[in-house]
């Protein structure tokens, strides 16, 4: 079908400023949870990547942030991004999007060469674990790997412990955004569809809504949506997206 008119599109983006302007004026002093929000202070590679990721979803969304770029209002401004993203959109056309900013980080070459190089076998697995756990705390927070078996994954063999999973202690996402339908739909269901689906890697991402942690597993298929938690999880009564009403 044809995309939204230039009215509706400003009117959007006017609806967009203005509950971002409000969100400003009010930043949370804690957690979805009620506990102490945890402090960060980013370093200039966090910042890179933190300024690599928001250019590349604002040019999915069609909005940037006046955040600065540079200092503790970074990584804010792009949550703000995320929020244009999302903006007046469905879980799946969320998720749609989210698919694009992966696209528009990973050239199809590289695509292909991963697919070919890392199978989910245990060397593919466990580097996939080690590299999330190195390069992604700017996004995610505090993160280490961790051990799975059989009995978590299957097609672990028998007696084996493979280091292919990754504990995210408190997200920095989830905590930040305060938003149950950005974790789903910008970060659980797309990361799982893109390692999946067009990498070849099996994923399986658990968030806790109860602890804002989550776990990565590598190697592990997800369940069908359909049989998920978090299909069925309201938001946190903090989360200012779902307040803000009509």
């Amino acid at each position: 079908g044809e995309g939204p008119s230039g009215a509706t599109r400003a009117a959007g983006i006017d609806g967009l400023e203005a509950f971002l302007r409000a969100q400003r004026s009010r930043p949370p002093s804690a957690d979805p949870l009620g506990g102490k929000l945890t402090a960060y202070e980013d370093n200039p590679f966090d910042l890179l990547l933190i300024n690599v990721f928001r250019a590349v979803m604002a040019g999915v969304a069609k909005w940037q942030s006046p955040r600065p770029y540079w200092g503790p209002e970074a990584y804010e401004g792009m949550l703000e991004v995320a929020h244009a993203q999302q903006w007046g959109k469905t879980l799946q056309e969320t998720e749609d999007q989210s698919m694009a900013v992966i696209d528009g980080l990973l050239p199809a070459e590289g695509k292909e060469r991963f697919r070919t190089a890392l199978q989910p076998d245990r060397f593919g697995t466990e580097l996939n674990a080690w590299i999330t756990a190195v390069f992604f705390p700017f996004m995610v927070g505090k993160c280490e790997v961790e051990a799975r078996n059989i009995d978590e994954v299957p097609r672990i063999p028998e007696g084996e412990q493979w280091n292919c999973a990754v504990k995210i202690e408190k997200c920095r996402w989830l905590e930040r955004s305060g938003c149950v339908g950005m974790c789903a739909g910008m970060c659980k269901r797309p990361m799982q569809r893109m390692f999946g689906d067009v990498l070849g890697m099996p994923l399986s991402m658990e968030p806790n809504m109860e602890d804002l942690s989550c776990t990565m597993v590598f190697g592990k298929d997800p369940p069908p949506w359909e049989d998920e938690d978090l299909k069925d999880q309201p938001c946190f009564s903090t989360c200012a997206t779902a307040r803000k009403g009509p």
